[in-house]
């Protein structure tokens, strides 16, 4: 979902960029009595967009940030809660031998 909008932001941004090029383009062309009142407020509007879709991207880019974090605290946490398991059962199958059959191997290779 967040991908998706960072990606609209990305292509909206663009056509703001490709439209500011425009402008310069067009504001060459034209007479210099022309371009101050032509340019000032479209040049405002063209800025203040970019500035929003920035603005957007950023916090997305915070939330993606946080997502990811969150995600590799809880792999961590999972994989310590593993290995303290792996310890116990160790524990346990190290003081009975008997208990070191073939299969309680496999089933082992199984739950990793």
């Amino acid at each position: 979902m967040y991908k998706n909008l960072f990606d609209e932001f990305v292509k909206k941004d663009l056509s703001n960029f490709e439209e500011w090029n425009l402008l310069l383009g067009e504001l060459k062309v034209l007479p210099s009595e022309d371009k101050a009142n032509f340019s000032k407020q479209k040049l405002a509007d063209l800025l203040v967009r970019r500035q929003f879709f920035l603005q957007k991207m950023g916090i997305i880019m915070e939330t993606l940030y946080a997502g990811m974090t969150a995600c590799c605290d809880d792999l961590s946490a999972d994989k310590k809660g593993r290995l303290n398991f792996d310890e116990q059962l160790e524990a346990v199958l190290g003081s009975q031998p008997w208990l070191q059959l073939p299969a309680l191997r496999r089933l082992d290779s199984i739950l990793r």
